[in-house]
Parts: C-alpha cells; structure tokens; sequence
C-alpha cells in the first residue's frame, strides 16, 4: 500500500530500528535453520490425522488435539498462559439446537396414536420452541399460488389451528407424465412457515407424499440456528395415516392424487385436538482455547500474541452436499497447518536467546463458528489488552504457491512493512501484499481492538472445508520458508523498544463481517469472497438472499439462547452506525418483522430496498429502543467487495 509522507518516514526509521533490533536480539543469527519439514510434519501427521475427527469443538478429537498442544508448550518451555494456572482457557458456545427426544411430545386427543420421537417423527431444527396445543386440519400442500392457479388456502379459515400438509409441492401433470422439475420457492419450508404465520396458523406437521419419497424418511435434524414462525415437526407416513382415518378423510394416497389432478383445494378440519412438545433447545457446546507463554527479559510487561486457530469441522455432512453421510474434515491446511507453525515457532523461539518483550502462543477454538476463541478471549483477555502491541495469526499457511503468497495487515502499523520485506528476505520468500484486510480469521478479534495485526495467507483451494484437505497434500518446505519468516517477525517486533503503532488512517482494515453469516477466508488478493456452490436442487429449504441493502453491522456468532440478533459491533460510516446502532446492541424487530437470529434478520432485510427509511428496535441495557435508519446506496468501493 502506498504510503502518505508521515507514514513513509516512519516506515523509514522502522527499518533503522528492525536492523539494529536484529542485531540485539538475535532475532535471526543461528535459529532459522531449526525449522525443517520433517519437525513440522510431525505434528501435522497427527493434527489432521483420522484418530482426531476434524478438531471440531465439542466432539472428543478436539480434545485430543488441545491437550497435545498444550502438552508440547509445557515441553517447549511455555508457562501456562490460560486460567487457574493451566494452559487452557475454557468458554462455552452456542452452537446450533439439539432434539430432546425424551421431553418431546405428540399427541392426538380421543385417538388411540401413539407416536415416538425419533422413530415416528422428529421436530426440524428450525422449529420455534413452543409448546403447542391446537385443533387439527389439513391443508393440501400448505402453497398459495395464485399465479399458478394453486390455492391450498381458498375458501378456507386457518386461524388458530395446526395445519397438516404434504411436504414438497404439487407436480404438473402433462400427458401420462407427472414432472416436478426444480423445487419452486412455494415448496420451501420457510415460505410455508411464514404463510402458515401470517393465517394465523399455531403449527406445522408436515408428511411426505407418498408417491414421492418411498423411502418415508424423517428429515434430518441438523442442528442448525434458523428458527421459523411456528413449531414445525416431520411424522411419519403411519402416523398421518391414522390421524386421516381417526377423521374420516381420503388416504394419503387419494389426497395427494387429487390435489395433482384437479389441483383445488381439499383443506378441511380434522375434528380432533393435536399437541406438540417440540423439545427443541439450543446446544451449548463446551470449548477451550490453549494460551503458552514464553517470558521477556523483564524489561517490560509489553506482549506480542501468535496464534493460529486449531478447530476445524470434526467428523459432520460434506458441505453443500444433500448426502446425510457423515465425514471425517481433516482440515490439514485448515488450519492444522497454522497451529503447527505455531507449535515449531514456540519451540524455537523458546530455546532461543531471552527476547525484550513476552510472546503469548495462541490456539484458537470455534474460529469455524465465527472467531468465538479469539472474540472470547479479547472479551475476557488473561492480561490486561493495553499490552499486546501486536497480533500475529497463521491461518492457512500449508500451500505456498509464491506467486499467490500474500500478507494481509501489513498497513495496520507503519513499522510492518520494512519489518515483513526484511523478513521474507531472510526466508527466501516472496509474498504480495493483501490489498484489504478480510475481517475472516482471528486477526479480526484483535484488529477490533486497534491492535495491529500481521496474516500470512497462502490461499484456498479446492479441498477447502471438504474431506479430502489431508495432510499428503501439505507443501511442508512452503511451510518453513513461512514459519522462519514469522520467527523474524516475531522476535523482531518482540525485541522493539517502541511500536508498531496502530494505523487511524487504514480505512480498507475494518473487521466486520456484515450480514453474510459464516466467515469465510479470502479467495484472491483483491478480496474476492470464495463462492458457495448452490443448494442441491431438490432441496426444500433455501438460505436467505443476501439483502440488496447492508447495515454494516458485526453479529456475535457466540451468542447465547436469547431470540435476536447480538451485534458484536458495526462498521465505520455504515448505515447502523449513522442510526445509532452499537456493540452489545440485540436487534429484535424491524419495522414489524420479528428477528430471532441471522437468518431472519436477513430475510426481513431482503424485503426492503435503497430509499425506504425503517425502524429497527433493539434490546438495550434491559430496554427496547428504536432507531430510524436510512437505507442508502453503498459507495461505489463497498458495492465491488
């Protein structure tokens, strides 16, 4: 990044004062050497190895890593930089919901049903939690199509009852042939949620059809953040078939082949009272990040932190995939090969001479779930934030390629530039500078705080968050040539006597995520986000669109169970700041549109456009306020990222 005059002269000055702290602390002399591609592989071999099932939170192979982690900096040296004297700092998680099938209940009042959950019918991940007790009545397909010519509620009053409906949509019959083609947004479970809202329906119990799914299969309790309307449960085909019976109705089969037919409606009350336990609570998953740390010379209490995170997505579905197969995510690239780093540079940097300042060695958990080791830490920091004059984060070091190689946050200090030039020298690497600073990795946490922050980035690849980044495919050589130019910064900036000093002027090193759920890495140096592949087309659920117009705010994605969206913080010159949006803010409403999390915040945000003027309601130190924001344009820069 081209420099103003100032800035120019102390990046200047910074170089004087990186040589001669070279000099001082040996920051280089003897040491580069320790790094080799069989020390590094070492680790990598058993961080991405099978016995650990993907490092995801919460699940045992993630123990097994941080406790490995945290055994290897004992050996190193490390003093244990984490609570109660341990090299952990251990923090909860809100991570999805989870089926209580043992409180769940369904029952059909003056029927002889019985139904168990699990077995005969499961509630979906994305129903509300509300009990639930309500007359019954059948409404086809549960669409309201009326350009279609398909109305599965005309003529027919839904107001207070649990609607039951055949899941998917009608086919169209041409000929001998019925045809379903592409799922059309009337068979999504969300918009037959919301119509079934908005006719004040209390329930869904949803059926397959049975000429479309022979296989009678209970969706898939996936555990994600997304919360409807309404309580939403999936039965069995035997199960709707006795309640039809209990109320003289047609089959399933008749039903279904009359509706495709004639395709008008058949809605009609049951006559019979049904009541629904969903059971659904959120999954609190217990986490730890691990925290070494190595002692200065005493000369000061100044620290640096290099961390890298150390969770991956365990053993879970391959992503964007409609296969219910579950699979081992090694995550070699990502990220055991920044923790490995990491683990080599502890090692080498602690047998080394004493450095000016102490370093404390970081492994991050949930960065997957949106930085919640990192923002955790800096919410509940061991040592007071005024401290660290520096973050340094490896994430995703273990595929060099040099003509793709690029550093991020080398403009958030003037010092780093000449700093990082000097140290790819000495590791014979070449990198190119990342021209924005993507708030997506745990850099972001400390950026947040005007803690300038160095990320080393070697780029995705096609095995990104999918089963087959293993670690034959790691370029371990690459590696060292990284890991002995982090050991030249890293004892460089420990060894300073002043600086880095953060950067007011870095407008394009703003951390905030927006409105776009997960984070995601970077895809190329000019910020691009990496494309995710479409939703299988046969699917019935569909993620929100992406707003036409963004607030610019930052969601706290370790939130708790409280319904709303918790803001973590939001943009600089954005739209929620100009309303007077902030940190710790809950939006619960906006206009008339209620939020429970993300994704409704999103789909509420997607029914306005540039120009409307609306009213978003928050939860404010125990207090509901609203603030008017205006819906403007994004300049020309912010509509190209």
């Amino acid at each position: 990044m081209k420099l103003t005059h100032p800035s120019a002269l102390l990046s200047s000055i910074a170089l004087l004062t990186f040589a001669a702290t070279i000099h001082a602390g040996g920051g280089e002399s003897g040491n580069l050497a320790a790094y080799t591609p069989d020390a590094y592989i070492t680790h990598l071999k058993y961080l991405a190895s099978d016995e650990l099932g993907g490092r995801g939170p919460g699940q045992p192979g993630f123990e097994l890593a941080t406790d490995y982690i945290g055994a290897k900096f004992k050996e190193y040296g490390l003093k244990p930089g984490g609570v109660d004297g341990t090299y952990f700092q251990p923090f909860d998680v809100s991570r999805g919901k989870k089926f209580d099938k043992e409180k769940a209940t369904l029952e059909f009042a003056g029927t002889d049903i019985k139904a168990k959950a699990g077995e005969d019918w499961t509630t979906f991940p994305f129903s509300a939690t509300d009990d639930v007790e309500a007359p019954l009545a059948f409404v086809g397909y549960g669409i309201e199509d009326k350009e279609g010519g398909y109305d599965d509620y005309d003529g027919f009053d839904a107001t207070g009852k649990i609607l039951v409906m055949f899941r998917y949509e009608p086919r169209k019959i041409e000929g001998d042939q019925k045809t379903t083609g592409d799922p059309t947004k009337n068979a999504h479970f969300e918009r037959k949620a919301a119509l079934a809202h908005t006719k004040g329906a209390k329930g869904l119990i949803v059926v397959n059809p049975p000429d479309r799914s022979p296989t009678d299969d209970l969706y898939s309790f996936s555990g994600g953040n997304e919360t409807y309307q309404l309580p939403c449960i999936h039965v069995k085909r035997e199960v709707a078939a006795k309640l039809l019976a209990a109320a003289k109705l047609p089959t399933l089969e008749e039903l279904e082949s009359k509706l495709e037919s004639e395709r008008k409606p058949l809605s009609r009350d049951l006559g019979i009272t049904g009541k629904i336990a969903p059971a659904v609570v959120k999954n609190s998953i217990h986490t730890r990040n691990v925290l070494g740390w190595l002692d200065g010379d005493g000369s000061t209490d100044e620290v640096i932190v290099v961390g890298a995170h150390c969770d991956h997505l365990g053993t879970s579905k391959r992503m964007f995939s409609s296969s219910g197969t579950e699979e081992i995510h090694n995550g070699a690239d990502d990220n055991a090969s920044g923790t490995c780093g990491v683990l080599e540079m502890a090692r080498v940097i602690a047998s080394g001479p004493k450095l000016r300042r102490n370093v404390l060695f970081m492994a991050f958990s949930a960065e997957e779930m949106g930085l919640l080791g990192s923002r955790h830490y800096v919410k509940n920091p061991t040592i007071e934030l005024s401290r660290i004059k520096a973050m340094v984060n490896f994430d995703m070091i273990g595929r060099l390629n040099e003509e793709r190689f690029l550093i991020y946050g080398v403009g958030t200090a003037p010092e780093f530039k000449p700093l990082i030039d000097r140290a790819c020298e000495a590791a014979e690497l070449k990198y190119k500078e990342g021209k924005s600073l993507p708030g997506n990795s745990d850099h972001a946490s400390f950026q947040a705080k005007n803690i300038p922050v160095i990320f080393p980035f070697t780029g995705l690849h096609k095995q990104y968050h999918q089963p087959e980044d293993d670690w034959e495919l790691i370029n371990a050589d690459g590696a060292v040539k990284i890991m002995r130019m982090g050991h030249v910064v890293i004892t460089s900036l420990a060894n300073m006597t002043t600086g880095p000093t953060w950067n007011e002027s870095r407008k394009d090193a703003d951390p905030s995520e927006d409105e776009k759920g997960e984070p995601e890495k970077p895809a190329a140096e000019n910020g691009d986000k990496k494309a995710a592949p479409a939703a299988p087309a046969n699917s019935d659920t569909a993620a929100p669109a992406m707003p036409k117009v963004r607030l610019g705010i930052v969601p706290d994605y370790g939130d708790d169970e409280r319904p709303g969206l918790l803001l973590s913080g939001v943009r600089n010159g954005s739209i929620a700041e100009k309303a007077g949006l902030k940190a710790d803010d809950r939006i619960i409403r906006i206009n008339d549109l209620k939020v429970t999390d993300i994704s409704s915040f999103m789909r509420a945000m997607g029914t306005f456009d540039v120009g409307q003027t609306i009213t978003i309601v928050v939860e404010r130190g125990g207090k509901e306020e609203s603030f008017k924001a205006e819906l403007t344009a994004p300049p020309a820069d912010e509509r190209k990222r």
